[in-house]
């Protein structure tokens, strides 16, 4: 039978206090589904304030100093919180995966999909399967050109499906044809997408834990829900 008063341990050994219910073998307030929506806004703010990642202003202001006017000298790559700082400062994600891996696992909000690589998906009747061939866009600058003609101005991100196909190579070619503001996306897409969604909101991270302030009772010191 669950007690729900005094202390008790879960599978796992571990204590849990009269403002905890069992959950499998963690401890999970009982709380957590009753919290006024300011009361989560403020969890969400001291999660964010203790990593240092999107949206707290602070790291906003960090970010934008190692990026912001500094041309050819600003950091040459940003993970995806940093990408994330980058595209609210008018940066442009552009998405040099091929248009059929495009079409297959989506796309960042706003971005702009110019292929580095070119996929084609036909029959083969030979291999009595469909099959996938691959060439370089050979009109890639031209292409990225349309879109960004003033190369001193222009803000680019520059992501890939996982920072190793294509990214390094189109940043190159980039540089070559004398755009200044680039950036790469470590991780590429890939990365970016398991952290931030469709509408560039951050993703539930599975397994942090948070200290309930609200919660009566002895302070556990973690808020041990899935957040």
């Amino acid at each position: 039978m669950l007690s729900t008063t005094g202390n008790y341990a879960n599978k796992a050994g571990h204590s849990c206090n009269s403002s905890f219910m069992r959950q499998g073998n963690r401890c999970s307030s009982k709380h957590a589904s009753v919290l006024h929506p300011n009361q989560r806004n403020v969890l969400s703010v001291l999660k964010t304030k203790a990593i240092g990642q999107w949206p707290d202003p602070d790291y906003i202001q960090e970010t934008r100093a190692q990026y912001e006017g500094l041309g050819s000298y600003a950091k040459p790559v940003a993970d995806p919180d940093e990408a994330r700082v980058l595209l609210s400062i008018g940066y442009v994600w552009l998405d040099v995966r091929s248009q059929l891996e495009v079409e297959r696992r989506g796309k960042v909000k706003g971005s702009l999909n110019i292929p580095f690589i070119i996929e084609t998906k036909k029959y083969d009747e030979a291999q009595q399967k469909t099959v996938i061939t691959s060439k370089e866009n050979v009109n890639f600058i031209v292409e990225v050109q349309k879109y960004f003609p003033r190369k001193e101005e222009a803000l680019i991100l520059v992501g890939d499906s996982n920072g190793r196909n294509g990214g390094q190579e189109a940043l190159s070619v980039l540089e070559n044809a004398g755009y200044i503001n680039l950036v790469g996306v470590v991780g590429g897409f890939a990365a970016f997408w398991r952290v931030f969604d469709a509408k560039l909101a951050r993703r539930a991270s599975r397994g942090a834990f948070l200290e309930d302030p609200w919660a009566p009772g002895d302070s556990q010191g973690l808020f041990a829900g899935e957040s």
